[in-house]
């Protein structure tokens, strides 16, 4: 059950972290991530976090597989954001392909603004963002349902997000990404 105090608390975060992504000197209107990794250091990025890819890639794909035909897709980033792995439906990844998620991509605050993977990150803690709460226009008709992934010693390694229409948002998709 949550709390009128955990609502004014992810208010609270939701807005610290609009100003963060203000002081970044992200625009409103950017569509697609600042910082995209391409080439040689997109692969060195890969090979970086393969442990990360090896214990958590067939998750995605679970993930993936209860969530694609609704017209989700699963994003799995590193400890800053990067996307190192995505998976969904053919038809939603051509969708999201003008915002520029593919792996490499940073949804960082610096790169993107305020964003469920962002904030996942920044307060190491499971968070589900709709609508306005992103700081970027182009996300506002989107539902993102973020978790932190940790190792054996709690030191946080990556994130796995939802992402979708926020018409089809529902309390248990943050649930299943936990």
């Amino acid at each position: 059950m949550i709390t009128l105090d955990d609502q004014t608390s992810l208010r609270n975060k939701i807005r610290a972290s609009h100003k963060r992504s203000f002081d970044f000197g992200v625009e409103k209107e950017r569509v697609q991530p600042k910082i995209v990794l391409h080439g040689n250091a997109l692969k060195k990025r890969l090979e970086k976090n393969h442990r990360l890819l090896k214990v958590a890639g067939p998750f995605v794909e679970l993930l993936n597989e209860f969530v694609s035909e609704s017209g989700f897709i699963v994003l799995l980033t590193d400890q800053q954001g990067c996307i190192v792995e995505l998976a969904g439906n053919a038809q939603k990844l051509e969708e999201i392909y003008p915002y520029g998620m593919a792996k490499g991509a940073f949804m960082s605050e610096e790169s993107i603004g305020s964003n469920a993977i962002s904030i996942a990150l920044d307060e190491n803690s499971p968070v589900q963002l709709t609508g306005h709460e992103h700081y970027v226009k182009a996300f506002h008709s989107w539902s993102c349902s973020a978790a932190p992934i940790q190792d054996e010693k709690k030191n946080t390694i990556g994130c796995i997000n939802i992402s979708g229409n926020l018409d089809k948002v529902y309390p248990h998709i943050l649930g299943l990404v936990v």
